[in-house]
């Protein structure tokens, strides 16, 4: 721990050692965790996840389809100078909004729950049998 001295008016920097001697890490017991509890939340997860997102990537690269080939079917007018591929960008952007919304209500009302019957189970130390995960 280096500290700040005034020695004969001029600040000056002295070393001094530690109050108290480093000791090791001392190991606790954890908690154990109920991995099939574990596995089937981050399954749940991961289908959630990419069930949206495959969903997302199919409109996202349908649009960029229609762009790239069938041009036409964006430039129809929609009325005030617009063209419908503007209101379809849109409905894009929305989607992908609402498609966040779906995996926030999901996570909200599925997966915190999961991860507390979990962390609850680790602390108790008992397995939850018939706790939801989907």
């Amino acid at each position: 721990m280096a500290t700040i001295t005034e020695t004969a008016g001029a600040p000056g920097m002295t070393m001094e050692a530690p109050p108290t001697p480093l000791t090791p890490v001392q190991h606790r017991e954890h908690p154990q965790l109920d991995e099939a509890q574990f596995a089937a939340l981050v399954r749940a997860r991961w289908t959630v996840s990419l069930i949206l997102t495959a969903v997302m990537l199919a409109i996202y690269f349908g649009f960029i389809m229609v762009l790239a080939f069938r041009r036409d079917l964006l430039q129809v007018a929609a009325g005030g100078g617009m063209t419908l591929g503007i209101p379809v960008g849109f409905g894009i952007i929305i989607t992908a909004s609402a498609l966040t919304g779906v995996y926030v209500w999901w996570a909200n009302r599925r997966y915190d729950g999961a991860v507390r019957r979990i962390i609850a189970t680790m602390h108790t130390g008992q397995t939850m049998k018939g706790a939801r995960h989907g």
